[in-house]
């Protein structure tokens, strides 16, 4: 089965842990949650969504966060860039994360949101596997495998 581009959003308002001015400032938010069946009709089962996590912290530095999604056929640009994720945790079924503003232009714009109080949606991005399954008369996409690529900054997230 070949890999498909699979995104998933959460929409939360982040906790300022630090802020060293200039839009340099450090934060922690809820990022995915897993079991969860969103509004695109998607459903990430927590022991498929967390281990991608872990594989990410393991590799922290190679996953930086965007600031909107970038295309998915286009190249990526570091002009996109506006988080720097330092670690993801789970919390029950949720997964959450501390980043720091990278203060390009983009990422100033995400920490006057931020800072403003503004919520601010979380958006994984990745590649997975999917089937579907049949889940109170509707169908429902279930992630069989997931490779996280990173996790962005959104406007509007799939999960509210």
């Amino acid at each position: 089965m070949a890999l498909l581009e699979i995104r998933e959003a959460r929409f939360d308002i982040p906790t300022v842990v630090e802020n060293a001015g200039s839009g340099r400032l450090r934060f922690t938010a809820v990022v995915s949650e897993g079991d969860f069946i969103n509004q695109n009709n998607r459903c990430y089962p927590f022991e498929v969504l967390w281990p991608a996590f872990q594989a990410a912290n393991e590799s922290i530095g190679n996953h930086p966060g965007a600031v909107d999604h970038p295309d998915a056929y286009a190249p990526a640009s570091v002009s996109d860039l506006g988080i720097k994720w330092t670690r993801f945790w789970p919390e029950g079924k949720l997964i959450l994360g501390e980043g720091e503003i990278i203060p390009t232009a983009k990422g100033r714009d995400l920490a006057a949101a931020i800072e403003a109080g503004i919520p601010v949606g979380f958006s994984t991005r990745g590649y997975g596997e999917t089937e579907d399954r049949e889940v109170d008369g509707r169908t429902v996409r279930y992630i069989t495998h997931y490779e996280l690529e990173s996790v962005d900054a959104v406007v509007t997230p799939s999960v509210n």
